[in-house]
């Protein structure tokens, strides 16, 4: 069974929709709303989906996709006032596999693939939980006008995790540019997702830095390797 909804600059297709027993899968998702929202999903799955209207809360349990595509646009510099009332999420048992993300705003541009995303526990709301994270990617960027960062692979978990070839710049009158070969290090996700940070075991390979200054005259180079 396949399902269309269009209003306004929304446009939603649902393609393969089967319900049996309390789950739903469905083959090929795709969700547009106008220039802001553009999500692809295929093969979605879900064991369990509830809503409580009066607390505003929404359970998911058993959530995973074979492929996504996700893309947000935010031209708004200030969040809207009504983020606020958006519910509360909770998401169990998230096992999903080959997304690609991005992000972007007013100078900047986030964006990443997925090979995998597997969470036990996600709250999603005024304040972020989550719980036995393991999640592996690659080419992540982040793009703010004259800075850039990139890293070539990731592997995020609880037990330990590790960022490879690394890539930090910043170009201008000064050019700034730094490379790791790799960081491996253990942190709390949910204090991380709270804006604090703490790094019980970092370790740093292959580090490099270069430093260049250019006026009327002439240009200086510094170049540092360890």
């Amino acid at each position: 069974r396949n399902l269309t909804m269009k209003r306004d600059a929304i446009d939603a297709r649902i393609e393969n929709f089967d319900l049996r027993q309390g789950k739903f899968s469905l083959g090929n998702v795709a969700y547009v709303d106008g220039n802001r929202l553009d999500l692809k999903l295929n093969e979605l799955n879900v064991d369990q989906l509830s809503y409580d209207k009066s607390l505003k809360n929404i359970s998911v349990t058993g959530l995973g996709w074979q492929s996504a595509v996700v893309s947000i646009t935010d031209d708004e510099v200030e969040r809207r006032s009504d983020d606020k009332n958006l519910p509360n999420i909770s998401l169990s048992m998230v096992r999903a596999s080959n997304t690609d993300a991005r992000y972007s705003a007013p100078g900047l541009v986030v964006n990443a693939h997925f090979h995998k995303i597997n969470v036990n526990t996600l709250q999603l709301g005024d304040v972020i939980t989550m719980d036995a994270v393991d999640i592996d990617g690659s080419n992540a960027r982040f793009l703010n006008n004259s800075t850039g960062l990139s890293v070539k692979t990731f592997s995020l978990a609880d037990i330990g995790s590790e960022l490879e070839n690394i890539r930090w710049y910043r170009y201008g009158v000064d050019t700034l540019e730094s490379s790791i070969g790799r960081i491996s290090f253990i942190t709390d996700f949910n204090l991380l997702a709270r804006q604090e940070f703490s790094f019980p075991r970092v370790d740093v390979t292959g580090w490099s830095a270069a430093y260049q200054k250019r006026d009327s005259s002439h240009t200086t180079l510094i170049k540092v390797k360890t």
